[in-house]
């Protein structure tokens, strides 16, 4: 029978096994009716609290890849539905926890739990962040915990709001705690410099000290390991350094200076100096019950008796931002309960907040001998049609065929959504989401489209960016006069010896100004008599101090993090993002069975030196995310980057590989590997979809100049319907600037 009547079918068959009651058993069904097959699947999975009992290998853990806008919220308020129905959450004091990512996510989960949920089920799940979870459910952190005191925190037997603390005020505890023995590591020995050159200096040093103590702190708290983790035996072997210490601080001592920068702290040997005062600065937090970072509520609940006993059911959302510490606890140490899992690795843009994907990939090896079902995947997206899934699988191709094919589960997005209007690099005009990578990037393009039209209505996504965006204005300008200076200058309240010296404080200790050094970079030539006072006054009053909402602008702009999880009708993806055309050789060690060797042979007849898609300073997987994040937020009109677009032609042209024009240095390739990536490339065409009439290039011969042009509203995020129904697109065509040309010449938007 039909996906539906077996769902009907397996919740009778329950009803009649554990006398599960007539109407939650009916309203889990008419949850489930108009699910797709892949929804269907993950429902199926769901287990009566009796079953998990005498399972004798344990609750089952259910992972579920959620593609892009592929129905993830229809397919988890059927499962806390069908959970309801098989007994889940049903007695006094028992409910089905669903964590989240951060605060807004459970938010929006709860709206959209108490709209879609029956009443019996809404009674029967607490949806609430991890780290609330963390708090609430456990006894000793709800009595006895104490927060910085510039937080504050309403009932505490719901949700926590506590501020973190600056690094300023982080910096500064730790130097209560460690500051003799970082005195100590820094002097050598030595008298404390009696002349106030000296004394700034090592001020400073102590600072970084203080920092680098905090991330290998932070860096273990984030981590599966107990406390153990820190002592002194855990030490590399090759550099005889904590393994846990902070890389930069590692780097810092194991790398030769490439000329520009002078090392930090010149014959201070790590060793295990910042692991052991991380071990020092846990116990003391645990006597003061003070936590300077909210990871630390769930090392604590993770080091401490398991406090997520009493759940029988557990859903975890946004698995892809994971840290290694909330697998452990939310899952490795909840044998007694089913757990379902779902995100998409491929979206992941959190590592440098310890998100660990890939380890999801090896969960089986932690939690055997429980069962772990790998295979459930929701690869329909109803946002957009097959035009725009086509540019997602670019990015899912090069992701497979890279370094990162361990980080992920494998698969190819299906465009199931309202047909794609436009794709390409057309100008749209109207309105707008311009979605760049950095703040910098959709700084520059608000430059460019006030200095073309200052008309233009341009917004910005939530809140909080115009505070960030008056900040960095208003930094920028300080920091303008003393521009690549050569001589000492102060800055709230520092001295530095050079701009060359502030760019490595911000470097070492990774303060806050990268923005503001960009737009410096760009545009602080000429300094205060230069262009960028004017770009940046134009800006503010055009921008920051009208405060427009979504509703009520042209053009929204908004990064590609700060977009995560939200659509519109018509985007445009900056071109700041990551170069794509950049390759490496595959090493042979990964030419073996079982490794990459099955991904490089698949589909084709290897030619030249087997070579690989890589980007830029992208070991961890965020770039390549970050461009598909980015091209899946688009319904129905998607305006690609040059940066795109060269990789586009170089594999439907048949033209093979040229350096990308954008490139002041490219890189080089011997003859053998020119063949090998051209191989790649042949292999791309060979794996996806031709481009349809949809697309439009300058650089494609025979490209489609007709098409329709972006609505006159954005359409708000939202929900994505569980179906492919789609509202008629309205008519017109892209073309270029709408707003003339600009009254100077603006250098082409660069930051990688």
């Amino acid at each position: 029978g039909s996906p539906q009547k077996r769902a009907r079918d397996r919740l009778e068959f329950l009803r009649t096994l554990h006398g599960a009651p007539q109407a939650r058993i009916a309203l889990a069904i008419k949850a489930c009716e108009r699910l797709s097959d892949e929804q269907l699947e993950a429902i199926k999975q769901a287990r009566t609290p009796q079953d998990i009992k005498t399972d004798r290998n344990g609750g089952r853990i259910t992972l579920i890849l959620a593609a892009a806008a592929s129905g993830k919220t229809t397919t988890m308020v059927a499962l806390v539905e069908a959970l309801c129905a098989y007994g889940h959450g049903t007695k006094p004091g028992e409910y089905t926890l669903y964590a989240m990512f951060n605060k807004n996510a459970a938010d929006d989960g709860n709206w959209k739990l108490s709209t879609s949920l029956s009443g019996f089920a809404q009674s029967s799940v607490d949806c609430r962040t991890s780290h609330s979870a963390a708090l609430k459910y456990n006894a000793e952190l709800e009595r006895n915990v104490r927060f910085p005191s510039r937080s504050h925190s309403r009932d505490r037997g719901e949700q926590f709001r506590c501020e973190e603390w600056t690094q300023q005020q982080i910096e500064a505890y730790v130097m209560k705690i460690c500051g003799d023995e970082i005195s100590n590591f820094l002097l050598g020995g030595e008298q404390t410099p009696a002349d106030s050159e000296g004394q700034q200096r090592l001020r400073r040093d102590e600072e970084l000290c203080a920092f680098w103590i905090y991330k290998t702190w932070l860096s273990w708290v984030q981590k599966a390991g107990a406390k153990e983790a820190l002592h002194a035996n855990n030490l590399d072997p090759h550099t005889r350094i904590h393994k846990l210490t902070y890389y930069p601080c590692v780097k810092n001592w194991t790398e030769q200076s490439d000329g520009k920068r002078r090392k930090r702290l010149p014959g201070c040997f790590p060793g295990t100096l910042y692991s052991s005062q991380a071990l020092r600065l846990w116990e003391r937090m645990m006597i003061d019950r003070l936590f300077v970072d909210h990871d630390a509520y769930l090392k604590f609940a993770q080091l401490s008796e398991q406090p997520f006993q009493r759940f029988d059911s557990l859903l975890l959302d946004e698995s892809q931002d994971l840290t290694e510490c909330q697998v452990q606890l939310f899952v490795v140490d909840q044998p007694q309960a089913d757990i379902y899992i779902v995100g998409d690795a491929v979206q992941s843009l959190y590592s440098w907040r310890g998100a660990q994907p890939k380890q999801l990939r090896e969960l089986h090896k932690r939690v055997h001998p429980r069962a772990v079902n790998e295979n459930l995947q929701l690869t329909r997206s109803h946002r957009f049609g097959p035009g725009i899934a086509r540019i997602a699988n670019h990015m899912l191709f090069m992701k497979k065929n890279s370094a990162q094919h361990t980080l992920w589960h494998h698969y190819t997005i299906i465009g199931a959504g309202q047909p794609t209007l436009s794709v390409g690099d057309q100008p749209l005009q109207g309105k707008r989401t311009v979605v760049g990578r950095t703040n910098a990037g959709l700084a520059v393009e608000a430059f460019e489209l006030l200095a073309a039209d200052a008309s233009i209505k341009i917004g910005l996504l939530g809140k909080s960016s115009y505070k960030k965006f008056e900040m960095i204005c208003k930094e920028t300008i300080e920091l303008l006069p003393d521009y690549r200076t050569e001589s000492s200058f102060r800055y709230k309240g520092k001295t530095y010896d050079s701009w060359e010296d502030f760019e490595q404080e911000v470097e070492d200790r990774e303060l806050p100004y990268t923005t503001q050094l960009s737009l410096l970079n760009k545009f602080g030539e000429g300094g205060e008599t230069g262009p960028l006072p004017g770009l940046i006054q134009t800006f503010r009053a055009h921008v920051l101090e009208r405060k427009l909402s979504e509703h009520e602008c042209d053009v929204l702009l908004a990064t590609a993090c700060g977009a995560k999880g939200l659509e519109w009708d018509n985007v445009k993806v900056l071109d700041d993002y990551r170069r794509l055309m950049t390759f490496e050789r595959v090493p042979s060690d990964e030419l073996q069975p079982g490794k990459y060797l099955e991904i490089y042979e698949e589909g084709l007849i290897p030619a030249g030196v087997p070579m690989r898609f890589v980007l830029q300073n992208d070991w961890k997987g965020d770039e390549l995310n970050s461009w598909y994040v980015a091209v899946t937020r688009a319904r129905q009109r998607l305006q690609l980057p040059a940066r795109f677009v060269h990789l586009h032609t170089a594999v439907w042209s048949g033209a093979g590989y040229s350096g990308d024009p954008s490139d002041p240095t490219p890189p080089q390739y011997s003859p053998e590997e020119l063949e090998g990536i051209n191989a790649l490339l042949a292999k791309m065409r060979g794996a996806l979809a031709r481009p349809g009439p949809e697309f439009q290039s300058d650089e494609e011969e025979g490209s489609s100049q007709g098409s329709t042009a972006p609505t006159d509203s954005f359409a708000s995020p939202g929900a994505t319907p569980a179906s492919g129904s789609a509202s008629q697109a309205p008519a017109g065509s892209p073309a270029g600037s709408a707003h003339g040309t600009p009254s100077f010449q603006m250098r082409s938007l660069h930051f990688s």
